[in-house]
């Protein structure tokens, strides 16, 4: 998964839409909550979503 992020020509972190966008069980995630990239390689036409949760 690292080398995705090495590859990519641009990498953008999404940010936490808050509470009022969670479903009924998105409070039951970890102490940090989500973490989530999108890492685009333009040379190989490739974009990647990475989500994550230190749960």
């Amino acid at each position: 998964m690292f080398g995705w992020f090495e590859s990519a020509t641009s990498l953008y972190r999404l940010v936490d839409p808050g509470t009022a966008h969670e479903h009924n069980y998105g409070f039951v995630i970890g102490a940090c909550g989500f973490h989530e990239f999108v890492a685009i390689d333009r040379a190989n036409h490739l974009v990647r979503l990475v989500v994550a949760t230190d749960d």
